[in-house]
């Protein structure tokens, strides 16, 4: 059974995410800010994280809070695997993500590309390489 936690701080952002990741061999964990993201991550027993990039933090909204949560859940687990979603995508911060060791960066808006079918896919990836790297089946 795999546990992902979805740090979102937007309701119906988070219904969806909820909606098009939850499966039989999941549990759902969530998190309405980087703060408490952060909480669940130093309690360990998580195997993926959904993050959204702009969250609030001690009630202010911060335009990069996900990275915040890549970094704890790194210095957590390096094996833990995170991916950072946002409608704020660009270059730079994409290119950061990555080089912090997010397993994925994905654009909520793109213009070719339908969103929940790639989350998705990216999700049982992330998953998969988590369990290859525990030596899971």
């Amino acid at each position: 059974m795999s546990r992902i936690l979805l740090a979102e701080d937007d309701d119906e952002q988070l219904r969806l995410l909820d909606v098009n990741i939850r499966s039989n061999d999941r549990v759902i964990v969530v998190a309405r800010n980087a703060p408490e993201a952060k909480e669940h991550i130093n309690r360990g027993e998580l195997d993926l994280i959904v993050a959204d990039l702009r969250m609030d933090v001690d009630g202010r909204p911060d335009k990069e809070a996900g990275l915040a949560v890549l970094r704890a859940a790194k210095r957590q687990d390096r094996d833990l695997q995170v991916i950072i979603v946002t409608n704020y995508a660009t270059p730079e911060i994409s290119k950061a993500a990555m080089e912090e060791g997010a397993f994925e960066f994905l654009d909520r808006n793109p213009v070719s590309i339908d969103f929940w079918p790639m989350l998705r896919a990216k999700v049982d990836l992330a998953i998969r390489f988590r369990n290859l790297l525990q030596g899971r089946p």
